[in-house]
């Protein structure tokens, strides 16, 4: 298949957020359309000047590379000469003499850039959200750049768009970039040290192959989301502390295998990740980031306690899953905001901490720790969806489930738990899974929309009742099949004796 047909079939195929596609989806959209209305009002005013031909010849050229004809719109593009400025994306200055945009944020637009050489006045290149290949372009001369998006298109796998490659360029020197976007392309290569950009906020090189470490971040003092997720980048993360108009962070998917340092000072941040490194050592001090929102550390090597999570009280999401944490669980009753709660694959020890009184949880996952005690009640907790409680040395009988009619997953497996199972019927659960216990009782009535082989009855001391339906939740015939000798089978499964 050649190009021109494989942008053909890609023509075929409509990215679900398309209506929307310049403003979520692109947080510097409003600035750049503001920048394209003040000039096209201006430049509609005046009479039609002609821009260079070198300018005229790169649109020419531009359009035939990426594949003009299948764009979103190409509204005006190769009108007579003159008309240059009231072609869809191009935004010129006041006086209509020279390019100062290309504004074509997803736009259905795939190929190769050609040399930008020919627009040395362009402040803006808003190309973001397309399919791109070859290697990236030249940035040589053009010092008033403000803004450049050559991010692909989030389809892009799907697509097959290999992206641009080569290496990302040095910074230094422009002064006036606020925002520079390549995520999803395939650049290799280093970090090119950032030097002073003064009004750099938004540096997303996110999905690439970039390699070695990351520069200091010391005179980017403007900078509110950086991301360079997804690429083999190694060492330590760089020092963030200090940095007053941080909002974000990600270094998620590298070899990091060190923190940065402190949070003094952040007091604007609201989310950073570093999940999926190498990271050691422990949970740094977060009082200097009281507002923070989201904290993504999971699956890191990082050891100690957790109890500073709470210096954050508007944390809405904690991943802290597959790290070696130990100690305590933090207490809940600081946190008052938490949604989302990963804390499985870790160490921690001692009881569970009251969470009823987390009216906006909707995911709490503790498995697979050493959590001692009874489970506390859910009352209240009516968003709750999900609660994984298995592979712990949990004991007591399980709470009352009444009033969690969002339950949609509940394990709690592999514990000590004694007692009968609590009504269910109510709820819309799709997986129960409280195997490995020590319940008693005969099994309740199941929900009419557990989902088949996902639960667990077995083994427990559970009554033998006939079920056709527990049969085919469970994926076991008869349902209680392996239930008989359920203490000697929980200690067999690798589970001490009673704590």
């Amino acid at each position: 298949m050649n190009i021109a047909d494989e942008v053909k079939r890609m023509n075929t195929i409509r990215y679900p957020d398309r209506n929307e596609r310049s403003s979520p989806s692109n947080p510097s959209g409003r600035i750049v359309r503001a920048l394209a209305l003040a000039l096209s009002m201006c430049a509609s005013a005046a009479v039609h000047a002609a821009i260079p031909a070198s300018q005229r010849q790169f649109l020419l050229n531009f359009h035939v590379q990426m594949y003009g004809q299948y764009w979103d719109s190409d509204a005006g593009w190769n009108g007579p000469a003159g008309t240059e400025c009231s072609w869809y994306g191009v935004v010129c200055s006041p006086d209509q003499s020279t390019i100062v945009g290309l504004e074509l944020y997803d736009n259905w637009m795939y190929g190769t850039l050609p040399p930008l050489s020919a627009l040395p006045d362009l402040r803006v290149l808003n190309l973001g959200a397309n399919f791109f290949s070859g290697t990236f372009p030249s940035l040589a001369g053009m010092a008033q750049l403000e803004l450049l998006d050559l991010s692909q298109h989030p389809m892009y796998v799907v697509n097959h768009s290999p992206g641009m490659t080569g290496s990302l360029p040095a910074l230094g020197g422009f002064v006036h970039l606020h925002t520079f976007r390549v995520r999803n392309n395939a650049l290799t290569g280093t970090l090119p040290a950032f030097g002073v950009l003064p009004a750099l906020r938004n540096y997303d090189v996110s999905g690439n192959a970039l390699t070695g470490t990351i520069p200091a971040l010391t005179g980017l003092g403007s900078l509110e989301l950086f991301n360079v997720a997804r690429n083999q980048l190694e060492g330590s993360a760089p020092v963030i502390a200090g940095l007053a108009s941080l909002l974000e962070v990600d270094f998620s998917q590298n070899r990091l295998t060190a923190l940065g340092g402190s949070f003094d000072g952040l007091a604007a941040l609201t989310g950073f990740s570093a999940a999926d490194n190498l990271i050691e050592g422990t949970l740094p001090s977060l009082a200097g980031a009281p507002n923070l929102q989201a904290l993504n550390l999971a699956r890191n090597r990082l050891t100690g306690g957790v109890a500073g999570l709470t210096a954050c009280p508007r944390l809405r999401g904690i991943d802290v899953a597959g790290n070696h944490f130990e100690g305590p669980l933090p207490d809940f009753s600081a946190l008052p905001a938490v949604e989302y709660f990963h804390g499985n694959d870790n160490a921690f020890e001692g009881r569970i901490p009251p969470i009823a009184g987390l009216t906006a949880l909707i995911y709490f996952n503790v498995s697979n720790n050493r959590l001692t005690g009874t489970i506390p009640s859910f009352t209240g907790m009516a968003q709750l969806g999900e609660l994984r409680l298995d592979r712990n040395r949990l004991t007591g009988p399980l709470p009352s489930f009444d009033g969690l009619h969002a339950l949609s997953f509940f394990s709690a497996s592999h514990n000590y738990l004694t007692g009968e199972i609590p009504v269910i019927a109510r709820i819309g659960l799709v997986e129960f899974d409280v195997a490995y216990n020590r319940l008693s009782g005969a099994p309740p009535v199941p929900p009419s929309f557990l989902d088949p082989g996902l639960s667990g009855l077995c083994p427990n001391a559970l009554e033998p009742q006939p079920s056709l339906l527990w049969d085919t939740v469970t994926g076991t015939t008869p349902w209680y099949r392996d239930c008989a000798g359920a203490p000697d089978t929980l200690l067999a499964d690798g589970f001490d004796a009673d704590p």
